[in-house]
């Protein structure tokens, strides 16, 4: 004769057939149920983990953008320093300009002279 195992619900209650189907009814429900929040517990910790993973990539698009804002700040200094710079320079390319036809001026040029004729000294050859 095979061992009887007690039923997972009070002996006390009526054991009709129609209340024992009903009770292991709800208890595979409720087993259905446990499944399901097994599996819901175990996408929310996957979720939690993507979660965790976009917080860190968020946090370094923040440190990239601060990055690249600190950078444009400095490229638009400079860039509003090209006007000036620019008027310098053409001031200074004047300068440069007229230092070059001063500095001729004073230049004699000698035509027709062969090259060493001069000898050590050239102001007692001229």
């Amino acid at each position: 004769m095979a061992a009887q195992t007690n039923p997972p619900y009070p002996a006390s209650l009526p054991a009709d057939s129609h209340s024992m189907e009903a009770a292991d009814r709800i208890l595979q429900e409720i087993a259905v149920v446990g499944r399901h929040l097994e599996a819901m517990d175990s996408k929310i910790s996957d979720l939690t983990v993507a979660s965790t993973s976009i917080r860190a990539d968020i946090a370094g698009f923040q440190e990239t953008v601060t990055d690249l804002d600190q950078h444009l700040m400095t490229v638009e200094d400079q860039v509003s320093a090209l006007p000036d710079h620019k008027a310098e320079l053409r001031s200074l390319r004047a300068k440069v300009i007229d230092l070059e036809d001063r500095s001729c001026r004073d230049n004699i040029r000698l035509f027709a002279i062969l090259e060493r004729k001069e000898g050590s000294d050239i102001k007692s050859f001229l």
